[in-house]
């Protein structure tokens, strides 16, 4: 048996608790709570230190990524960027070239004939020019042998002393096969040199130089003035003309109109244009050209005979109706 321990007498003011039993001592509940605690701080301590541990991994991974591509992105630039330098480059040596080769032009070819001006010796000076005064020298003044009645561009002079009909009119049908230009007038002046004097003749003395039928009011009624000459058409055509000068319009119609039977064939022989090779029947018809009363010969092909009164005293006949158009208002200033 076992032996028990008498009871202690516990001395006043200690506090006498339950006694402890064997199962108390053998699990020490307090002890057990704060191992779960330790555990439980230890497990989130060592959690926060993973966390922290891979947050730091992440973001040095990152660090690393952006520094990588940061590389890629420099050594890119870099590599883009090397173009315009050289091309920067190449421009420059281009410039550079074209200088030299300019500097080069200029010694070889400009100098030299700079080297060869040669400069004045004095500097020039800025004065009042002198008032000279200069003799004026009269020229005579010559009058043209046959004075055209509207201007012309051309003339050529014929001088039938001595001459036969039949060769001036031949040199002048000559000169309307050379033709001239479109729009421009030739004239000739017909006239007699008979040695000591020179002259223009008068329309009578062309007229009977020509040995052709005019009637004789016609004769009466004319001026000494006339001219004699050609007009350029537009179609490359070169168109005889004659303008005449008259005393008196009546006398003149009247006899202009008895002149018609006859008239192509004094064209015919002063110009050589072969009016009545184209005609049958010698007829004119009244016809308004310019604004003035005309009268033309109605022919089959060829040259034609046409001629009008710009005013009392002017009488113009031309071989076609366009020339006779163009001469009138020329002639009507005189």
């Amino acid at each position: 048996m076992e032996q028990t321990a008498p009871n202690k007498k516990l001395e006043p003011g200690v506090y006498q608790g339950t006694p402890e039993s064997p199962d108390q001592k053998k699990l020490p509940s307090q002890r057990v709570i704060r191992t779960m605690q330790n555990d439980a701080e230890e497990a989130i301590k060592t959690q926060n230190e993973t966390a922290v541990s891979i947050a730091l991994a992440e973001e040095k991974k990152r660090a690393v990524l952006q520094a990588k591509l940061a590389a890629e992105k420099q050594i890119q630039n870099g590599t883009s960027g090397g173009a315009p330098k050289r091309f920067g480059r190449t421009f420059v040596i281009f410039i550079l070239v074209l200088i030299i080769i300019s500097v080069a032009l200029l010694f070889i070819f400009v100098l030299p004939k700079i080297k060869n001006i040669t400069l004045p010796t004095t500097s020039p000076t800025i004065s009042v020019p002198a008032k000279t005064i200069t003799p004026i020298q009269e020229t005579p003044k010559t009058e043209s042998l046959a004075p055209s009645l509207i201007s012309v561009q051309s003339e050529k002079r014929f001088n039938i002393a001595n001459e036969t009909p039949e060769k001036i009119f031949a040199e002048i049908s000559n000169e309307r096969k050379y033709g001239i230009s479109a729009s421009s007038i030739k004239n000739f002046y017909i006239y007699e040199d008979g040695g000591a004097d020179a002259k223009a003749i008068s329309v009578n003395r062309f007229i009977s130089f020509t040995n052709t039928q005019v009637p004789e009011i016609f004769v009466r009624s004319l001026e000494n003035q006339f001219m004699v000459g050609f007009f350029g058409e537009s179609n490359g055509g070169t168109a005889p003309f004659i303008i005449i000068k008259v005393s008196d319009y009546e006398t003149g119609l009247a006899g202009m109109l008895e002149w018609e039977k006859d008239l192509p064939r004094f064209f015919d022989t002063v110009f050589g244009t072969n009016i009545m090779n184209g005609v049958t029947t010698i007829k004119f018809n009244d016809i308004v050209v310019g604004g003035n009363d005309a009268r033309y010969l109605n022919v089959v092909f060829g040259n034609t005979i046409a001629y009008a009164f710009v005013n009392k005293n002017t009488l113009v006949i031309a071989s076609s109706l366009t020339s006779l158009k163009e001469l009138l208002p020329l002639a009507g200033k005189n």
